[in-house]
């Protein structure tokens, strides 16, 4: 699987796994535009790096352990079960519960991660 593109505007750490507070998102500088983002060091310490727009640290395109890369978000959904080759995926308890019919055999709930895929 290969890396999502950078969003600023979601949770963020580093590709090592240090969780990232971003402070800015357009600071001029002399290299152009770039993240302002405060990293934890341990210890209740924090140090704030500038990172090229992609969330890059190096600015030569590189990987670097340093990155920013965005947290997997965590996502809830319903899924109705009947007893034929359906099943029907819901938003929500209450449209699981709303949208089911007389047939249904259950109602389950999923928690997943973005870019997980299990076996």
């Amino acid at each position: 699987m290969t890396d999502k593109p950078f969003d600023p505007t979601k949770p963020c750490k580093t590709r090592a796994g240090a969780p990232a507070r971003i402070f800015d998102t357009k600071l001029r500088a002399r290299e152009g535009i770039l993240i302002v983002a405060a990293v934890d060091i341990g210890n209740g310490g924090e140090v704030v790096f500038t990172f090229q727009p992609d969330g890059k640290y190096l600015d030569d395109g590189r990987t670097s352990s340093n990155d920013l890369v965005n947290v997997p978000e965590k996502h809830v959904r319903w899924l109705n079960i009947y007893d034929t080759p359906d099943a029907r995926l819901h938003m929500t308890k209450e449209q699981a519960d709303k949208l089911a019919d007389d047939t249904r055999l259950a109602r389950v709930r999923i928690e997943f991660e973005e870019g997980q895929f299990d076996e």
